[in-house]
């Protein structure tokens, strides 16, 4: 399990709800990243938002949209990196936020990723957005929907 209770993460959220307990802590992964920011903001109540970006549903769904994706490969990858089924577990605003011209992810699965989470959400695609530069693109937009979406003044 990439996130674990008593690791290296939960020693620094532990500090910073210590050190700074009146400030708001706010959870961001990006691609494979999103598999931790996923896991952590499923198992803690003290986050004030989670934001993904560029978060694909598992690896063998990777697979599947690229070009040898149609090989049977998927009992070869040991790692799934499944994230549809904690999604849903996350207590804090959401942001969804993809790139329409990801070559590496496509769109589809954040918007399948952002369905399978809870009432609190938003999805943001960003027009002309790659894997790599969705807040080059669109910083102001960016900003804006977070502000929204977190409450941020």
């Amino acid at each position: 399990m990439p996130w674990q209770e008593g690791g290296q993460g939960t020693r620094r959220r532990e500090w910073l709800a210590a050190h700074y307990p009146e400030r708001a802590r706010y959870i961001y992964g990006h691609s494979l990243g999103g598999t931790i920011a996923i896991e952590q903001a499923s198992q803690v109540d003290d986050e004030s938002g989670t934001t993904l970006e560029g978060r694909f549903l598992s690896t063998p769904e990777v697979f599947a949209s690229q070009k040898l994706g149609r090989q049977p490969i998927t009992p070869l990858i040991p790692q799934h990196f499944a994230a549809v089924d904690k999604v849903a577990r996350i207590g804090s605003p959401l942001l969804v936020v993809h790139g329409s011209d990801d070559p590496q992810i496509v769109p589809e699965p954040g918007r399948k990723l952002f369905e399978a989470a809870g009432e609190n959400k938003r999805f943001l695609p960003i027009p002309g957005g790659s894997h790599r530069n969705t807040l080059a693109c669109a910083l102001p937009l960016f900003r804006q929907v977070m502000a929204e979406a977190f409450n941020l003044q």
